[in-house]
C-alpha cells in the first residue's frame, strides 16, 4: 500500500524532474506516511525496538521518537527505491 501511494510523487519526480515536483500528490504522500508511523508503532514488523509500542507518538521519549522518525525515513526511502525500480 505505501508503495502504490508512492507512485505518484516518483512519477512526477522522474518524468518531469525532481525540481519540479508539484503539491498534487502531497495527499498520497501524507497518507503513506502516516502508513509508515504505524507499521511501525503498532505491529511491531520492524525489530524489538519497536515492537508493538502502540501509544500515542506524544507520549514517547524524545530518544524513541528519532528511532521511529529514523525507521519511517528508512520505509519511505525504501519504498520510493522500489518503485522507481519498476519506472
Amino acid at each position: 500500500m505505501i508503495d502504490s501511494a508512492m507512485g505518484g510523487h516518483v512519477a512526477e519526480k522522474l518524468f518531469i524532474g525532481s525540481d519540479k515536483v508539484t503539491s498534487g500528490c502531497s495527499g498520497d504522500f501524507q497518507g503513506l506516511t502516516d502508513m509508515a508511523y504505524s507499521a511501525v508503532l503498532g505491529t511491531g514488523m520492524f525489530g524489538e525496538d519497536f515492537g508493538y509500542i502502540a501509544e500515542d507518538f506524544k507520549k514517547l521519549s524524545e530518544d524513541m521518537k528519532a528511532k521511529v522518525d529514523n525507521q519511517v525515513k528508512i520505509i519511505l526511502k525504501e519504498s520510493e527505491a522500489r518503485v522507481e525500480a519498476l519506472l
